[in-house]
């Protein structure tokens, strides 16, 4: 299983929380990884997945990404 065929198949989901800005693919602890990138308004202990379809999901706070 690909990390990034687990992100296409759940980034609507996850891009609709309030607070989320990205979604990425990672390494943590060598284990591939979904990484949210978020505003910093996240309540991630209700809204995020520990995982998704077995791929371990963390969250960073980047703060609001702008276009240039």
């Amino acid at each position: 299983m690909k990390v990034k065929d687990v992100i296409e198949r759940h980034r609507d989901s996850l891009m609709a929380l309030d607070g989320v800005v990205g979604i990425a693919e990672t390494v943590f602890g060598g284990q591939p990884t979904i990484l949210v990138l978020t505003d910093g308004t996240l309540d991630e202990a209700t809204n995020l997945p520990g995982k998704l379809e077995g791929i371990k999901v963390r969250s960073e706070n980047v703060g609001d990404i702008k276009a240039r």
